[in-house]
């Protein structure tokens, strides 16, 4: 540290924020060795606050909160082209507006071109006519999101897309599958 140039700051390492944005991989960085990473982070990045946000959901073990708080954001995106994530607890506070645009095109983009690649895959691979298909029935929580729906109604026509109990038909349709397997 004490050869370190204070006028040069590391840029943050990726993995940090790749993995904070997924729950499953929220708990690989409750580590010894990954804690004292943020810690040397904290100084080289020049006291970047992202690092310190970091620091204290670990610390703090906030990360079930926030991811909360993301999926109330998400929820209020289906009904609305913009949501405020708020998050305020612990010494750390964000606030930050997100347009619907800004969530396609920013957060979701990747995810919704391999969801419509796969699609467009199993279409051609079944022969499916288009014109054939009556009905496409969307469930899961997942399927509230407009840009995902507007992906399925530009395919198959806004008349044909359904939907129903999305958040327990999802459990359901497992425990059909579970018990048929017996």
């Amino acid at each position: 540290l004490e050869e370190f140039d204070a006028g040069k700051w590391l840029e943050l390492p990726l993995a940090y924020f790749h993995n904070i944005c997924s729950w499953e991989k929220m708990n690989f960085l409750d580590n010894n060795r990954f804690r004292e990473a943020i810690k040397k982070s904290w100084v080289f990045s020049g006291h970047d606050s992202r690092v310190k946000n970091l620091q204290l959901l670990l610390d703090n073990n906030l990360g079930y909160l926030f991811f909360k708080e993301i999926e109330r954001t998400k929820i209020h995106l289906t009904q609305h082209d913009t949501a405020v994530l708020d998050f305020d607890n612990s010494g750390i506070h964000i606030t930050e507006e997100i347009t619907l645009a800004a969530f396609e095109n920013e957060i979701i983009h990747q995810n919704l071109g391999k969801i419509e690649n796969y699609l467009n895959e199993f279409l051609e691979k079944q022969q499916c006519d288009l014109a054939a298909v009556h009905s496409v029935f969307l469930t899961g929580g997942t399927s509230y999101i407009r840009p995902l729906q507007d992906v399925f109604k530009r395919k198959f026509g806004s008349s044909k897309i359904k939907s129903g109990d999305n958040f327990n038909s999802v459990a359901l349709g497992l425990a059909y599958s579970y018990l048929n397997l017996k």
